[in-house]
C-alpha cells in the first residue's frame, strides 16, 4: 500500500513542479526531494512515529521519486513539443 501512496505523491508533485519549472534536471531533483518529504510526513502521521528504518526509506523513496519525475518530465516535454 505504501508504494502506491509514494507513486501517487511522486507523480502529483512531479506534474506540478515540471509544469511550472522549466529546467528538467533541477525539476526532477526538486520533485524527488519534495515527494520524499511529503511521503515521510504522511507515514509519520499514519504511524504516529518515524519508521525505525527512516534513513533507508528516504534513500529508496527518493530514488523511486526521481525515476517517476524523469518519466513525468519526459512525458510533459513530449506533450509540450507536440503542441508547438
Amino acid at each position: 500500500m505504501g508504494i502506491i501512496v509514494l507513486l501517487g505523491i511522486s507523480a502529483t508533485v512531479a506534474i506540478g513542479i515540471h509544469w511550472f519549472y522549466p529546467r528538467f534536471v533541477l525539476a526532477c531533483l526538486f520533485s524527488a526531494v519534495a515527494a520524499t518529504v511529503l511521503f515521510q510526513a504522511a507515514a509519520y502521521l499514519h504511524l504516529g512515529h518515524l519508521d525505525p528504518f527512516f534513513p533507508i526509506a528516504v534513500v529508496v523513496g527518493g530514488g523511486i521519486s526521481f525515476i517517476v519525475a524523469l518519466g513525468v518530465g519526459a512525458l510533459l516535454r513530449l506533450i509540450r513539443s507536440k503542441r508547438s
